[in-house]
């Protein structure tokens, strides 16, 4: 069953971070913008294009706590997920 770890409405558009068991996606009004398939979870990044804007989706492991994702918009930080 998949998990919206963040969601986030940008203009006219909704970004969410959607998780399954082996598979994280950045998703555009629900469509598949970026993905990263793998069940262990190691520093990585999604990205996209919103018009002019660069969205962005970042992991960052943390072996006590699971990990965290953060949602950037032309690299500043607009949401982020603790606990993965």
């Amino acid at each position: 069953m998949p998990k919206d770890l963040i969601t986030y409405q940008y203009q006219d558009t909704n970004i969410c971070i959607r998780r399954y068991w082996n598979r994280t996606e950045l998703l555009f009004n629900e469509k598949v913008a970026d993905c990263r398939k793998g069940i262990v979870e190691f520093a990585y990044c999604l990205k996209g294009e919103l018009g002019e804007s660069v969205v962005a989706a970042s992991m960052m492991p943390n072996l006590s706590l699971g990990g965290d994702m953060t949602l950037y918009i032309d690299g500043m930080p607009v949401a982020k997920a603790f606990k993965l």
